[in-house]
């Protein structure tokens, strides 16, 4: 009898151990698919979205008019944006306090900003992007920004910009005459962002928001969640134990025999 036992012991050990074998491959196989796909899903790329908001900024600086007279303005700037996450529109109006220093002269300018912005999204919800504007009126020329800044979970996007305005003509008393004026800029934008296609129309923070912001997570799309993952692993250990199970079983049997 002892005998016998150590031989259907000797028969069944190499098999129990390529049966356990086989169930914790199975097991660490179903572990490395949903870390898988749960990392990936984390990493995926936002969908398109738009923007709707407004910029503010500031810019001081001097320079000189008709290459004789010098002159110092210090400007306020404002203005909305419309577009997605990679292009769009960017204006706004100047206000220009400026002071011709030579002859004592102070006075207020009034212009346009009409421009475009390009930008980008990463996956972590950080923006950077450039704004290319024409300037008109009191100070015509060119306004040239960066942009950086972030969207949040939330849906609301914010940032800075910074940059210069180069101004070749002046107008004083609404008569365009040469100029040479550069002025850094300073300031800020934000709003919201809401998946491309929706109905609801973005709404920027800077004023009273009464619409909700429906952008998901930057990095992130709706996807299976980590329960239903668990579920795909129990149910694949599940598999494997009857498997197992049945070759132990239809094992003995054979050895009766």
């Amino acid at each position: 009898m002892k005998s016998m036992l150590n031989h259907l012991r000797d028969v069944y050990a190499p098999k129990r151990l390529v049966i356990t074998m086989l169930l914790v491959s199975t097991v660490i196989l179903s572990a490395a698919f949903v870390a898988g796909q749960m990392t990936g899903n984390a990493a995926a790329i936002p969908q398109t979205f738009n923007l709707g908001g407004t910029w503010k900024g500031q810019m001081s600086g001097s320079g000189s008019v008709l290459r004789t007279y010098p002159i110092k303005v210090d400007s306020t700037l404002n203005g909305t944006i419309n577009g997605d996450n990679s292009a769009g529109s960017w204006v706004g109006h100047c206000r220009a306090n400026y002071e011709l220093t030579s002859i004592g002269e102070k006075d207020i300018g009034l212009g346009e900003v009409k421009g475009t912005y390009t930008m980008s999204v990463d996956k972590s919800g950080a923006i950077t992007g450039e704004v290319t504007a024409k300037t008109s009126d009191v100070l015509v020329g060119e306004l040239k920004l960066k942009l950086q800044g972030t969207v949040s979970e939330s849906g609301s996007f914010k940032g800075t910009c910074s940059g210069t305005l180069t101004a070749i003509t002046f107008g004083y008393g609404g008569t365009p005459v040469s100029a040479d004026i550069n002025l850094p800029v300073s300031g800020e934008f934000e709003g919201i962002a809401e998946v491309a296609g929706s109905t609801s129309t973005p709404t920027s923070t800077l004023a009273p928001t009464t619409s909700s912001p429906t952008l998901p997570a930057p990095g992130s799309q709706p996807t299976q969640t980590g329960d239903q993952y668990m579920m795909y692993v129990i149910l694949t250990t599940v598999a494997a134990v009857a498997v197992v199970g049945f070759y132990i079983v239809r094992s003995k049997r054979t050895a009766q025999k």
